[in-house]
């Protein structure tokens, strides 16, 4: 089930930057791509969506970024064209690396803030661009804000 579920969101997330002609990775525009606030608002739809679809993967954690983590542990070998992989540097703090031939950071962002607004937390997501590598490439540094 959980590779259906990642299969699901790299999917949508692909045919939304096709429908949004892959505009990401064109040189200049950097990481103000990732602040589309249309596209971001759809990855925040798309993670509610599949978080009412399948509440059982996603009510497994009650940690963001323990979320995040698995969500990149799970889709290794399963996106046609996106894949996604995690470090760890701390409790707080996760750097998810995206490429795709049809990127949309903007929208992936949105559905790391669906991640954390869905467990009741907030982050702060840095979008950097990978200029010149062959295929569109992104890091996305993930730090998990304090509880108000």
């Amino acid at each position: 089930m959980h590779d259906l579920v990642i299969s699901g969101l790299l999917q949508m997330v692909e045919e939304r930057a096709v429908l949004r002609g892959s505009r990401g990775h064109e040189v200049g525009v950097g990481p103000s791509v990732a602040d589309h606030a249309e596209d971001r608002a759809y990855g925040r739809r798309i993670l509610e969506r599949f978080a009412a679809i399948y509440p059982q993967f996603f009510a497994q954690t009650g940690h963001p970024l323990d979320l995040l983590e698995r969500l990149t542990k799970t889709s290794a070998g399963v996106g046609r064209t996106s894949l996604l992989s995690a470090e760890r540097p701390h409790n707080d703090l996760l750097v998810l690396h995206y490429r795709s031939d049809k990127p949309s950071p903007a929208v992936c962002r949105g559905l790391i803030e669906g991640c954390a607004a869905h467990l009741g937390r907030r982050v702060d997501v840095r979008v950097l661009p990978i200029i010149g590598s062959d295929e569109p490439r992104y890091i996305f540094e993930v730090t998990l804000l304090q509880q108000r």
